[in-house]
């Protein structure tokens, strides 16, 4: 079984496979928090024409829900990680106030309806659009990659980067790494 993550990545990769030696594959978000992992791994499951077993939450998706309660969230990605992080966001009841995405590779509608009617998407804007943005729907914290890192700096505004493997938010543990992320003390502040 293949499982395509990244649609533009990976999709005529994977019908490649299936043509050429029969290899299925399944088209799957990238799960971020208890909830996504469970859905991913019963598609994985029911793909594979196996048993789904419970698994129980270990907290980690209350303790996220904790930690964002009241933030005004922007999501800086391409959108397949934009997808996965709206998707955990609303899995916690939550919704982000700004989705930047780098392309539109046909998903936007899906992304819409994730994110909710609050949401404004801008699809490759400009540096200095984004920084208008963000400042007008006051944002206090960016869900991005290293690229975001300086502009969140320059705004005074938390950075998360969820782009990188050593900064561990896939899976089951993404949520309470994310939770962790969010209470450290930062230098120079008092909790958040």
């Amino acid at each position: 079984l293949n499982i395509v993550l990244c649609e533009p990545a990976g999709l005529e990769a994977a019908k490649l496979l299936e043509r050429v030696c029969g290899t299925p594959f399944i088209v799957a978000d990238i799960p971020v928090g208890h909830a996504a992992t469970i859905r991913f791994l019963d598609s994985v499951a029911d793909a594979l024409g196996i048993g789904r077993y419970p698994l129980r939450d270990e907290g980690g998706d209350e303790l996220c829900r904790e930690a964002l309660a009241g933030r005004r969230v922007a999501i800086v990605s391409g959108p397949t990680r934009a997808i996965g992080m709206t998707r955990f966001l609303a899995d916690l009841g939550l919704a982000p106030s700004l989705i930047v995405v780098d392309f539109d590779p046909g998903n936007l509608e899906r992304l819409s309806g994730l994110a909710g009617p609050g949401c404004e998407i801008l699809v490759e804007p400009e540096q200095e659009v984004i920084r208008e943005r963000l400042l007008a729907g006051r944002i206090d914290l960016i869900f991005g990659g290293m690229l975001e890192r300086p502009l969140a700096a320059s705004l005074g505004i938390e950075h998360l980067d969820m782009m990188h493997g050593s900064q561990r938010t896939l899976g089951f543990e993404g949520a309470k790494h994310i939770a962790e992320a969010l209470t450290r003390e930062k230098p120079g502040h008092s909790g958040r």
